[in-house]
């Protein structure tokens, strides 16, 4: 039992060990696929319907850059933590909302449904749908670092 406790340690703190969190410049870095993340007072408050969020993301300046954009699905899965029982995200981010309404717009649309797009539910860590018109979700913008 030890010795399976030890991996699990292990694997989640090689699996966190990617995210280096920039205090001065509220933002987190991951070193594994070179983006960097919004993690300011607005990724955990600002509230927008899909296409304002894309909008907000593109005309960003956060730490010195403009070149900001929504994250699309497969990026936005890579900041989750599924090992957490709830709270699903990397502990490098501090701007979070803890609650219920933890859904995150990511940029790509549903394939068999252009009116809804991909969200992260950051309470599980799962992914659904949101519908791009009526519902309003919260941002997280996310850049290209190298």
């Amino acid at each position: 039992m030890k010795k399976f406790f030890l991996l699990l340690l292990s694997v989640s703190i090689f699996a966190s060990a990617s995210f280096i969190r920039d205090n001065s410049k509220e933002v987190v870095i991951d070193s594994d696929t070179k983006l960097m993340w919004q993690d300011n007072s607005e990724a955990k408050t600002k509230v927008l319907n899909w296409i304002d969020a894309v909008n907000y993301c593109e005309s960003l300046t956060l730490a010195g850059y403009s070149d900001w954009r929504l994250p699309n699905i497969i990026e936005l899965k890579s900041i989750t933590d599924l090992s957490k029982s709830s709270n699903a995200i990397d502990d490098a981010f501090v701007n979070i909302l803890y609650g219920t309404n933890t859904y995150y717009w990511s940029s790509s649309t549903v394939n068999s449904s252009p009116f809804y797009a991909w969200v992260i539910y950051f309470l599980s860590g799962e992914d659904w749908w949101g519908d791009k018109d009526s519902e309003s979700l919260r941002v997280r913008c996310v850049r290209n670092s190298y």
